[in-house]
């Protein structure tokens, strides 16, 4: 029997567990997650999206512009391109420094011109940044900060990038601008900088970079993490070019560094060499090659970047250098020596100076050296010693000891030795002070001025030279005047035929290319010379005021001359030829006077008005020689030539003067008498003349015959110096006889 229906059981739901707290918490946890990711994969794709919008670029640099940290800012102009791809950018210009507060503090200027980028974004995914082009037509840089003296740079402890990077790059021009206002311009900088992320590594490659005088490249690792090593490269070629393209000389350079650049004592070791590989291809180039071919100049130097002093130990060392081969017009040398430069921390530098720290810091060379103390040793030589005259250089062997100290600089037992045999020496000591200047004492021992320039047979010179420079307040060793005395004489008994100076005494100055002798006072057997003169180079004008007094005469000049004007006189007044003959063949250039006995007189005359500019064509002169009675003798037992009422005019414009000339000439039995008219002119080259009247008469009282020649009419007259050569030629002319 089957149950009833309603008999069965009945089904019912089982009854809802209420959810724990965690439960409600994870729930709503994955929820919000969820809604994060979506809102982060929206704004993902929003940010993709806008990455590739055309504005994208600039929105993202006004974005940095306006987050750039305090005491720095960023100007951009001329921005197009997308994040996504890169663009272009006209102008971006980074300034550190706030001259709005502070214009005389200055700033750093880092200006970028006409930049073109390219990057390839996918390389995002490795963490990494790869630039496929970047290419900028200028970048400036300029620093016009003030230097702090003492100061101490801040030093690098790591440079670890969280992404890596590879990026070439390519700079038109790149202006670098100093303090002075001074450019330096490197051109078509071509290179690569690479950072590896995993091994902390940077690398810099600069294929190659140029200035007005060569060519460069560097190859350069560093180590991002501490103690940061570091190792480069670098070479490149330097031309010296002579005067009009007449000489170029090539030097091969080549630098080498190693060290590290973490922490405050970090130190490179620095080594570099340059040598002399290609010159002109003319002989006299070629000849300099070949001599210099051995030639060569080390650099061994210890850098302590981070210190207050750079520079920790300098060894410089040349052989065969030839200064021809480095400046065309230097004498020829052949110098062989060492500069060593050691840091010092005992005792300073000269008990009697003060040492404190300068008021301004150390520029120059010197700045090298900071506010340490350093000793060092001077030693040259020189194989090709010679007098200045035979393209040689008057040194022998120099020495000398030197010693700084923050900004004072000394060079003591200065040794200057003019040849290997004789030539004497000059020695004395000079001292600079970064603040006050620098003053010199030179004493001259046994010096032979034939050592100099051979023409000059003199007697050995001694005496002193004291030379100073003193720096006013804000004033730079270029500016400051440079004044000097000197007291020379020279040592007798040696020939009473040379050269000899009982005395020279001078003083001047030199300032702003202008040279100013205040004092001239020459004495030399009976002689006296003494005045004042001037000089500016810049404008080659001159200025003098001498008188002189010589047995048997006297002179002087005084007057002024410069480009476009000119004032003044000449005159020279020899009443007695024998005792002025005597003591004018003592000077260089007067081989004439040493081989003739003179006797009589001569008076010499001369004026000027006007400048030197065309070859002074439109100087007027007015200059006459009148020789009353003269006799010159060439041997003792040679037949003497008397001259008798000499005269010579010139009058006029040099480009165009008036000349006359008239005298009598007698040797033996043979009277000349001679008279002549023209006119001249100077010329780019050399002179032109117009000979308009010539009348010569020759009378033989012992064959008691008489000749005479007139010139028929006027005939022109050309003179042509070419280098050393002078070329002559006349027109058609007729003598009657």
């Amino acid at each position: 029997m089957e149950p009833k229906d309603s008999e069965q059981p009945q089904q019912t739901e089982p009854a809802q567990t209420p959810l724990t707290r965690t439960q409600r918490v994870v729930r709503y946890g994955a929820w919000i997650l969820a809604g994060l990711g979506l809102a982060f994969m929206l704004a993902l794709g929003g940010l993709w999206y806008w990455s590739a919008g055309t504005q994208s670029l600039g929105t993202l640099l006004q974005i940095v512009q306006r987050n750039m940290p305090a005491g720095s800012s960023l100007q951009i102009e001329g921005v197009s391109g997308t994040v996504r791809h890169g663009g272009h950018i006209g102008k971006l210009v980074y300034r550190l420094g706030d001259a709005q507060a502070d214009e005389s503090a200055g700033a750093l200027t880092l200006s970028f011109e006409n930049i073109d980028l390219a990057w390839d974004w996918t390389a995002l995914w490795d963490r990494s940044t790869r630039l496929q082009a970047l290419h900028v037509r200028k970048v400036t840089l300029a620093d016009t900060r003030a230097a702090r003296a003492g100061a101490e740079s801040t030093p690098l402890q790591e440079l670890v990038l969280p992404v890596g990077i590879d990026a070439p790059f390519m700079v038109d021009a790149f202006d670098i601008v100093s303090g002075a206002g001074q450019i330096r311009t490197l051109k078509d900088l071509r290179g690569r900088y690479r950072y590896e992320r995993i091994l902390a590594r940077h690398r810099l490659a600069i294929d190659t970079v140029r200035d007005d005088q060569g060519s460069y490249m560097l190859q350069a690792t560093l180590g991002g993490a501490a103690p940061m090593p570091l190792e480069f490269t670098a070479d490149g070629q330097l031309a010296l070019s002579g005067r009009e393209g007449v000489f170029a000389q090539t030097l091969q350079l080549d630098l080498k560094g190693e060290g590290t650049l973490s922490g405050a004592e970090a130190s490179l070791k620095l080594t570099g060499a340059a040598r002399p590989v290609q010159a002109a291809a003319d002989a006299a180039s070629a000849a300099v090659a070949a001599d210099a071919s051995e030639a060569l100049l080390q650099l061994q130097a210890t850098v302590r970047p981070w210190q207050r002093q750079v520079l920790s130990a300098a060894n410089v060392q040349w052989k065969a250098i030839d200064l021809r081969a480095f400046w065309p017009q230097a004498p020829h040398t052949r110098l062989h020596g060492a500069l060593q430069l050691q840091p010092q921390t005992g005792a300073t530098v000269a008990p009697d100076h003060t040492t404190a720290a300068p008021e301004k810091p150390v520029d120059g060379l010197l700045g090298v050296l900071g506010s340490g103390r350093w000793q060092g040793q001077l030693q040259m030589d020189n194989a090709e010693a010679g007098p200045l005259d035979q393209q040689r250089l008057p040194l022998h062997v120099l020495r000398s000891e030197l010693q700084y100290e923050n900004g004072a600089l000394h060079l003591n037992a200065l040794d200057w030795q003019l040849a290997a045999q004789g030539g004497g020496h000059i020695t004395g000591q000079v001292q600079y002070q970064a603040t006050q200047g620098w003053n010199g004492q030179i004493s001259l021992q046994q010096l032979e001025l034939s050592a100099i320039h051979s023409a000059v047979q003199a007697e050995p010179l001694q005496g002193t030279v004291n030379a100073r420079s003193t720096l006013s307040p804000g004033q730079s060793l270029q500016e400051a005047p440079l004044q000097f005395e000197a007291a020379i004489q020279s040592v007798p008994g040696r020939d009473s035929s040379l050269l000899r100076f009982d005395a020279i005494t001078l003083q001047g100055r030199w300032h702003e290319q202008v040279a100013q002798l205040s004092t001239i006072l020459v004495r030399s057997r009976g002689g006296t010379l003494q005045g004042q003169a001037r000089y500016e180079v810049t404008e080659q004008s001159a200025q003098a005021d001498l008188k002189l007094q010589l047995p048997g005469g006297n002179g002087l000049l005084k007057g002024q001359l410069a480009s476009d004007s000119g004032l003044g006189q000449l005159q020279l007044d020899l009443r007695n030829l024998r005792q002025a003959g005597q003591w004018l063949r003592q000077w260089p250039g007067m081989q004439f006077l040493r081989a003739r006995a003179l006797e009589g007189s001569a008076r010499l005359q001369a004026g000027w008005r006007g400048g030197w500019q065309d070859n002074g064509r439109d100087m007027r002169v007015d200059a006459s020689l009148n020789v009353p009675s003269a006799t010159v003798r060439q041997a003792a037992d040679a037949v003497p030539i008397v001259l008798r009422d000499v005269g010579l005019m010139l009058q006029g414009r040099l480009a165009d003067a008036r000349v006359e000339a008239k005298g009598r000439m007698q040797q033996g039995s043979r009277t000349l008498h001679l008279e002549m008219r023209g006119s001249g002119g100077k010329r780019v080259k050399g002179w032109q003349a117009n000979l308009q009247a010539l009348q010569a008469r020759v009378h033989d009282t012992l064959q008691k015959r008489q000749w005479q020649a007139v010139l028929s009419a006027p005939v022109p007259v050309e003179v042509e110096q070419a280098n050393d050569r002078l070329r002559l030629q006349t027109g058609a002319f007729e003598i009657a006889l």
